[in-house]
């Protein structure tokens, strides 16, 4: 098998979905012939070729200001997979962009079988724009060429067979996240020494990791976070960048916060964060899947977390996370956040407890070994023509009991 991931960013550059493919790309590079990575070349001191584990990783030129670059990274992975889609049994673009169009259209001139991941979803989601712009319904019929729709949550599934995709094309595939080896969380001394190793206080620790931006929940921890801290003594760690992050710290040096407030910034590797961690909070008001969910479950945190995303399927309140209320106002969401917090902090059996069955669920439903296993099934049914094989994704599977198998 000969695979091309097809994604118009890839890292260094920061985000979820780059991440995903970074991890995918990994482990498909192991598990078959050759897996290449075909991507823009966004910063100029970027090599043209490099590797990733071992896959290639091969960035295409770009120039122009933003508009006309989306134009350029269409027209230069059109003519990419036109001359070498035939390296390739099957092209897996990422996000609907002008790149992955590009890739697509081109790859399908050559006879090559074409997966397409939608990796956001909403009024702002994939979907969205490229229904909502000017040329929607021109750049909606090249990507319904695709053979194979990919996406990571029931809620995308909908929106995707909304657009009159036939059903046997649009598949559920999870993300899929490194299931770590921890010590046992029951012991508060280990955490606290987690905590003195990354500069936070030695306290009752909650957890933001993230964009910073509209649309996660922020202004409802605002509002919620001076009661919370206020009753409980903890600490907030935010660990993240984004527009939003001159006017957080601004009120995380608020005399009347206390220095309860850490802005970390972005990091690399949030692993060491949820190790430190007591609390997730997690209220966002829309999700494709939510990989920060996924990794601070695989790292045996409680969560809290509104019901977007992979909640909607396998987060249960008060078994293996406490599941906020859905479609409500900030000023309420707040008050649910405040409520959730104050008797979590307060009750470190009950944090213990989702946080086991929170990394039960996570080893059973998104591990990463299934997952791409799913995704070679995937590639191997289109290429034996097979359009129907390959639909029963690890999501269609029956959602895990929450029996943990550690202390």
């Amino acid at each position: 098998m000969r695979v091309a991931l097809a994604i118009q960013h890839f890292p260094p550059y920061r985000g979820g979905a780059e991440q995903q493919a970074r991890l995918l790309a990994r482990r498909l590079a192991t598990l078959t012939e050759r897996c290449d990575v075909i991507t823009s070349r966004h910063e100029p001191g970027l090599p043209r070729v490099s590797h990733e584990g071992d896959a290639r990783v091969i960035r295409l030129p770009t120039a122009g200001p933003q508009r006309v670059r989306r134009a350029v990274n269409g027209l230069v992975a059109f003519a990419y997979f036109v001359y070498n889609g035939g390296r390739y049994d099957v092209v897996h673009a990422h996000c609907l962009s002008p790149f992955a169009l590009g890739a697509i259209l081109g790859a399908r001139l050559r006879g090559t079988r074409t997966v397409l991941k939608i990796c956001t979803l909403g009024a702002c989601g994939d979907v969205a724009k490229v229904r909502d712009g000017r040329l929607g319904g021109w750049l909606w019929r090249g990507f319904a060429q695709t053979d194979r729709w990919v996406t990571t949550s029931a809620a995308g599934r909908e929106e995707a067979l909304a657009q009159g995709l036939p059903e046997q094309r649009v598949s559920l595939v999870p993300n899929g996240v490194e299931i770590p080896d921890l010590p046992t969380r029951a012991d508060p001394r280990s955490v606290a020494e987690r905590r003195r190793e990354l500069g936070l206080a030695d306290r009752p620790t909650c957890l933001y990791v993230g964009r910073l931006v509209p649309g996660k929940g922020l202004d409802a921890i605002v509002r919620a976070w001076p009661t919370i801290q206020a009753r409980s003594g903890a600490a907030l760690a935010l660990v993240g960048d984004g527009p939003l992050g001159a006017q957080l710290r601004e009120w995380a040096e608020a005399p009347a916060l206390a220095g309860s407030v850490q802005l970390i910034g972005w990091q690399a590797d949030p692993s060491r964060y949820y190790a430190a961690a007591d609390l997730l909070l997690f209220p966002s008001t829309s999700e494709a899947f939510g990989n920060v969910l996924a990794e601070a479950m695989a790292h045996g945190v409680a969560v809290l977390t509104t019901p977007v995303g992979l909640a909607s399927r396998y987060a249960r309140h008060r078994e293996n996370a406490w599941v906020l209320p859905g479609a409500c106002d900030q000023a309420e969401l707040a008050g649910a956040i405040q409520h959730a917090a104050c008797e979590l902090l307060a009750d470190p059996e009950l944090r213990l407890a989702l946080g086991e069955r929170a990394r039960a669920t996570a080893r059973a439903s998104f591990e990463v070994e299934p997952v791409v296993n799913t995704y070679l099934e995937i590639y191997r049914a289109l290429v034996a023509g097979d359009a129907r094989r390959g639909c029963a994704t690890p999501a269609a599977r029956a959602v895990p009991p929450l029996e943990t198998d550690h202390a």
